[in-house]
């Protein structure tokens, strides 16, 4: 999986779909809030999502739901915080 280079952090790139912070999200309803916000991005709006634990097991259940429909790319590995880029490949 290609990663942002690490001269890049997401204070620095600008993220068109918008960028999620589920730490602020009751945990119940962080997938939801998610899966809403992926199903509405389109090509070229790159989603940013910050996380406060490795999210080990997302990046599966992601290509369960949307084969092949994402690209995961890992901005920051905390801890504290992780943060992913989740770029749309194609139309939905």
């Amino acid at each position: 999986m290609p990663e942002i280079p690490p001269d890049s952090s997401s204070a620095r790139r600008h993220y068109p779909g918008g960028t999620i912070d589920l730490r602020l999200f009751d945990p119940r309803e962080r997938l939801g809030l998610l899966h809403m916000t992926l199903e509405a991005l389109r090509p070229g709006e790159d989603l940013l999502v910050v996380f406060g634990e490795a999210p080990a097991r997302l990046p599966a259940h992601l290509e369960a739901r949307y084969p092949g429909r994402f690209q995961w790319l890992p901005v920051a590995e905390g801890p504290p915080v992780w943060e992913v880029c989740i770029r749309p490949l194609g139309e939905p």
